[in-house]
């Protein structure tokens, strides 16, 4: 199960510091809202400023999965955040406790919107996970954590590999220190 470790260290967190899945499924809950009423909007102008149907529709559904991706990877991952990030007050940071890359954002949104995972896989994944990570979050290298969390600890990242669902997946997590009471305050 276990590769070799990199030199370059992780961070960690107090259990409590990640996101459970209630503040998840709150950001979800208005993340969705503000997005259908984006898409909404856009489509209700698409066909009403233009007459040909089937560009209207073509510029709707493109419209809504490009704003999609700006809303859920690009404003999510920035000091702005969403709405329901803000609102649920955490944010999103990748292994080193920075701000994750606009590839790994586009990446982790890709996941999201044509799978291999599912949103209820990964809300079931994230019940069961010490650091609170969905599927997406571990293949991608990133936490849900509260916006005013430091980290609590390093520790070395190794390769890990997991069988689920027919997937092979092999992804980096964090090796917690020995004291592992540290992550558990």
């Amino acid at each position: 199960m276990e590769k070799k470790a990199t030199k370059k260290k992780g961070v960690f967190y107090k259990a409590q510091d990640y996101a459970n899945l209630w503040k998840r499924s709150l950001s979800w809950l208005i993340d969705l809202t503000v997005l259908l009423l984006l898409a909404g909007a856009l489509c209700y102008c698409s066909f009403y400023l233009i007459e040909e149907e089937e560009l209207a529709l073509k510029i709707s559904f493109f419209g809504s999965v490009f704003v999609s991706y700006v809303y859920l990877a690009i404003l999510k991952s920035s000091e702005i955040r969403t709405l329901g990030f803000r609102i649920s007050d955490i944010k999103i940071v990748n292994l080193y406790g920075d701000k994750p890359s606009w590839a790994t954002m586009l990446v982790r949104f890709l996941l999201l919107s044509v799978g291999p995972f599912e949103l209820i896989v990964d809300i079931l994944w994230l019940t069961g996970e010490p650091t609170k990570q969905t599927l997406r979050d571990k293949y991608m290298g990133t936490y849900v954590i509260k916006n005013h969390s430091k980290p609590c600890g390093t520790g070395f990242l190794r390769n890990v590999s997991l069988d689920f669902l027919g997937w092979h997946l092999i992804f980096r997590e964090v090796v917690f220190a020995k004291d592992k009471e540290i992550h558990k305050k």
